[in-house]
Parts: C-alpha cells; sequence; structure tokens
C-alpha cells in the first residue's frame, strides 16, 4: 500500500479475501521507540510504499520491501495467523529504490534489488544482518553491483537522483554550491543520512498518492476540500517543458517546488530546502504557493526534473474514432485540448508568481496585474491587452460539479477544518491524459464512472447548458463510442488547439 503497511491475505483456492487475516504492520511501529540518532537507525520506521513480499518455503518468515523506507520487514505469522512483526521489529536496510525481494528455497539467504543503484542487497537470515554491511556504518560496497548506473553528471544520473527524491519518504540532500546534489554518485546518496526531510518516520513521500508518478486514484481531506489526487503525465508538455500547467484542482499552486510545503504541512518532515531554526541551512523564504519554480534546492530541482519524464501509460486504441473527435474538437477541446488536454497553463509572469505567500496575514499578490487571484491564491484568469482591446483566458471553469451543501464538501487542514470547501469559483481544468486510468473523476472523487461524469458535468448546448450526456443523444450521437475515445487518450493521441492555444496566439498578433 502507499501510505500504511497493510497486508490483505486471499484464499487462492477459495479465491475469497479472508479480512479476518488483514493487518497494517505500522500498528506495531507506531509503538516503536524513536531512536536518540534517527539518521543512524532504522527504529521507528513507517512501512512506506510496500511494493513487494516473499515468504520461507514452510510459511514461517515473511520479508516486505518497503521502497519508500529503502528496507525490508521481516515478519512472522503470530498465533492468530496474522502477520506480525515482533519486538525488536527487524529491519534489514537496502540501496535506493527496492522493489523485489526472494528467498532462498533453503530459507537462509535473501536478495534485494534496488532499482536506482542497480545493486542487490543480500541479506543473511540466519544471522539476521546484511551481508558485506556492518550497519548503521553503510556505505556503496554494502551492497552487490548488478549493473553500472548513470555516471554523474548526465541526464540519466540528474533523473534518476530527481526520481530517489520523489520516491523516498526518508529524504535526500538539498544541495549546496559546495556539495551539489548532482555531483553525488547515486550509490553514495543514502537517504537514511537526511531521514526525516521527506515525511516524519518514513510514512509518506511524493510517490505515496502518485506511484509512478501518476495517481492513487484516493480522494484526500486538504485545506482547500476533499482533492481526488491528480496524475503528473500532464504537469508538463512533452515537447516544451516551459508549458506547465497550474497546479491544483483549485489553481493554488504553480510548480513542483511548491510541494515541498506537502513534505512540511501534511508529510510532517522539514522539506528540501532548509530546516526550521537550522542557522546553517534555514528555510528558503521563497518556498511558497505561486513562489519560485526553480532554484530553491538541488533536489526540488532535480524531482521537477524527474517529473518532466512522467509518461502517460498507452491505452487500447478503438478502430474509428472520427466522429468521436469531430465532436470532441467542437465541444470539449477548448478546455481539454492542447499538448497536456487541458487549457490550464502558467502563461503569466512566474518564478515566483506572487510577490509573497498569497495564503499569509498579509498576503501576496501576483506579480503580473493580468492575473486575476482569488481568496488563497486561486488563479482564476489572465488577461492582456492588444491592439483591439483586451484578450482573455479563465482557468477555474464551473460544470455543475461543485455543491457547498454536500456534506463531502468540508476542509479538512488547520484552522479551515469543518469550513465549506473552495470550489464556488469552479476547478482548475483536469488533464484527460490517461483518464482510463484516472477513476474516480471529478475535485472530490464522487464520479466513479465516465457515465456518473457524463450525467453531471455541464456543457454548452445552443444558448443553454445540458450534460454530456443529454447533448450526444439530443446530436444523435453514440456515447459509447465517444468514451472509447476518451479510454484511448494516451501520448500518441493528436491533441486539438485549447484556448491557451487561441490565447498566446491573439497576444502574439498578426
Amino acid at each position: 500500500m502507499n501510505v500504511q503497511a497493510l497486508v490483505q491475505v486471499v484464499d487462492t483456492r477459495a479465491r475469497k479475501e479472508l479480512t479476518n487475516l488483514q493487518v497494517n504492520l505500522n500498528a506495531e511501529v507506531k509503538n516503536e521507540t524513536l531512536p536518540a540518532d534517527p539518521t543512524k537507525s532504522l527504529d521507528k520506521l513507517f512501512g512506506n510504499d510496500l511494493v513487494a513480499i516473499d515468504a520461507t518455503v514452510d510459511g514461517k518468515v515473511f520479508l516486505i520491501v518497503s521502497r519508500g523506507g529503502n528496507f525490508v520487514f521481516r515478519a512472522t505469522v503470530d498465533g492468530s495467523g496474522k502477520l506480525a512483526l515482533g519486538s525488536p521489529v527487524v529491519r534489514f536496510q537496502t540501496g535506493n529504490l527496492p522493489n523485489g525481494v526472494v528467498i532462498s528455497r533453503n530459507g537462509k539467504r535473501a536478495y534485494v534489488n534496488n532499482e536506482a543503484d542497480v545493486s542487490v542487497t543480500a541479506i543473511d537470515l540466519e544471522r539476521g544482518r546484511v551481508l558485506r554491511c556492518d550497519f548503521p556504518v553503510r556505505t556503496r560496497d554494502c551492497d552487490i553491483p548488478s549493473g553500472t548506473p548513470p555516471e554523474p553528471g548526465t541526464f540519466a544520473h540528474a533523473v534518476l537522483l530527481g526520481k530517489l527524491t520523489f520516491f523516498t519518504a526518508l529524504g535526500t540532500p538539498d544541495g549546496t554550491p559546495a556539495q551539489p546534489l548532482i555531483s553525488k554518485p547515486i550509490r553514495d546518496v543514502i537517504p537514511l543520512e537526511s531521514r526525516g526531510k521527506a515525511s516524519k518516520n518514513a510514512w509518506s513521500g511524493c510517490a505515496s498518492c502518485h506511484p509512478d508518478g501518476l495517481t492513487d486514484n484516493v480522494t484526500w481531506s486538504f485545506p482547500d476540500g476533499p482533492r481526488q489526487s491528480l496524475p503528473l503525465d500532464a504537469f508538463f508538455s512533452k515537447d516544451n517543458p516551459v508549458d506547465q500547467r497550474i497546479s491544483n484542482w483549485s489553481a493554488v499552486r504553480g510548480s513542483i517546488t511548491d510541494f515541498n510545503n506537502n513534505s512540511r504541512g501534511v508529510q510532517g518532515g522539514t522539506g528540501f530546502a532548509g530546516v526550521q531554526g537550522d542557522a546553517n541551512n534555514p528555510l528558503n523564504p521563497n518556498i511558497y504557493n505561486h513562489g519560485i519554480t526553480q532554484g530553491a534546492s538541488d533536489a526540488l530541482d532535480l524531482m521537477t526534473l524527474w517529473v518532466q519524464t512522467v509518461r502517460t501509460p498507452h491505452q487500447p486504441q478503438p478502430s474509428d474514432v472520427s466522429d468521436a473527435r469531430t465532436v470532441f474538437g467542437n465541444q470539449c477541446a477548448s478546455c481539454h485540448g492542447g499538448a497536456k488536454w487541458t487549457k490550464s497553463q502558467t502563461l503569466y509572469a512566474d518564478n515566483p508568481a506572487f510577490t509573497a505567500d498569497p495564503t499569509a496575514a498579509v498576503p501576496g499578490v501576483p506579480r503580473d496585474p493580468g492575473v486575476t487571484a482569488l481568496a488563497g491564491g486561486q488563479i482564476k484568469s489572465y488577461s492582456v491587452p492588444i491592439a483591439s482591446g483586451t484578450t482573455s483566458i479563465t482557468f477555474l471553469e464551473d460544470v455543475d460539479t461543485f455543491v457547498s451543501t454536500n456534506p463531502l464538501e468540508i476542509r479538512g487542514g488547520g484552522g479551515k477544518i469543518g469550513q465549506v470547501a473552495a470550489g464556488g469559483a469552479g476547478f482548475n481544468v483536469p488533464s484527460l491524459l490517461g483518464v482510463a486510468n484516472n477513476a474516480p473523476y471529478f475535485h472530490n472523487g464522487s464520479a466513479q464512472t465516465l457515465d456518473d461524469v457524463f450525467s453531471r458535468h455541464l456543457v454548452a448546448n445552443g444558448a443553454s447548458t445540458t450534460s454530456i450526456a443529454a447533448f450526444l443523444t439530443s446530436q444523435g450521437k453514440d456515447i459509447k463510442t465517444f468514451q472509447d475515445f476518451l479510454n484511448s487518450i494516451d501520448g500518441r493521441t493528436e491533441p486539438f488547439p485549447s484556448a491557451a492555444d487561441a490565447f498566446r496566439d491573439s497576444v502574439a498578433g498578426p
């Protein structure tokens, strides 16, 4: 699981889930004592991003890989038949981004594959230790090379460091001009030494909500209200990284750097750009919603670079969608067109976009006078004077997906807990890239299927509005064929011009 060490058990013969044996291993971790020096101990590290499990032939010992924590749990079966960690909890430290484990048939050895390090961690199960390594003193020599990782200074190395920073629930160094992160070989980056930066006791990382940079399909409770995790494959245009989406459903953020505040405010970490109260490494004051997009730290810049590489999984392609494409181009593309399949784009003066934190007691304001912003830094629209007058683009669209009286629309953060969520002005248009994989839909996850979307999402129909389903029916169009086209959208699908494209053209002039 992504943020909880949940173990579910299935009877493969009966094809039935054994709910009585389900367990959350983090409940045992919670009872551990915090070590005196957390950066030299695996104690009290929660099981984050569990990605692999194996057992001895007799089913007495289980090894469970935590990719976010760079370790492997040792578990056994208790008297009730449930997996248990026991006391003390046993963990084996691995290399970077472990993603698989196998136990030898005799149960004496185990081997863990480390994706980022291109190495294997060998575990002596009889003696309960990692071979070649005297923990807590861990070096690159603890693991067995299985290949050669990219050389420092290469693009591939930079992307890999960004991926590690995105996936870790521990941390990576911020990087400084004297010691840039990009100069470190990937095997020399030991996330445990930066424990506490991504989250408190490794309970979550960016990949927790965005596995492989996509989405966990979960609706979370945030200060803005209930918010469905958005995949990051449409954060940047793949042929032009300058084409960047305004972030979050309420358009309250503008870059990957802004999400350093999630590490601090949501995940309980110190973040990747300074530490509160540390005179030698103070917090970067320019990180806030719509603050600087680059230059806060090496770690955040490299994470941004990795997100630029996230791609949409390929989807099955229907035989003929030409009619559906025509309808889409005429009816939907203005909002859901463009290279990112959304008109959302930071077209205004950016890096930073606001003079100061727009959520502060004395809120900052947009640097670009053409930006119309709402409370909390929601970017509603952007206008630019041209020869014939003014040209504008609206980013927040109201398509009747927000109902303030819905008991689900409750904020869940700080002093805003219990208040009605943001949404009255509409929402930042989501991308349709990979929409087949991204259910449930809408900002609050209230549409379980595309049928639900079609029954509620309003579109223009002459001088009035109607649901997508009613519009298609009135035009004599087959709803399933239209849905087949939407479900086929991936990085290979030819996009349509969007309102953002038209806006740029109007600003450029003849």
